[in-house]
């Protein structure tokens, strides 16, 4: 189990999400309710933050609510969560 300091009532899991788009096609993935199916942080600016694998590394993208990102053709998303992240500056933003 990896440890999170994110608060759990804060986001919401998506990678089933993600996984379930990029199985049927779809790269461009969107940010917002529609993925995640509730708000888990009414009133807070949300983000979308996918870890993938790709070619033995691994990486992340962050996007903000309302906006889409490009998942690389061959990645492996490791993880997907949506809501009140905080900036990560590891992560390049992906408009």
């Amino acid at each position: 189990t990896r440890d999170n300091p994110l608060s759990e009532n804060s986001w919401i899991d998506v990678t089933a999400k993600v996984k379930s788009l990029l199985a049927d096609g779809t790269r461009q993935i969107h940010a917002g309710l529609d993925l995640a199916g509730e708000d888990p942080a009414f009133g807070v600016a949300k983000r979308l933050r996918v870890e993938f694998r790709l070619r033995g590394k691994i990486q992340a993208a962050v996007v903000e609510d309302g906006k889409s990102l490009e998942v690389p053709e061959g990645a492996e998303v490791l993880e997907a969560i949506y809501g009140d992240l905080p900036a990560d500056k590891s992560a390049p933003s992906l408009d």
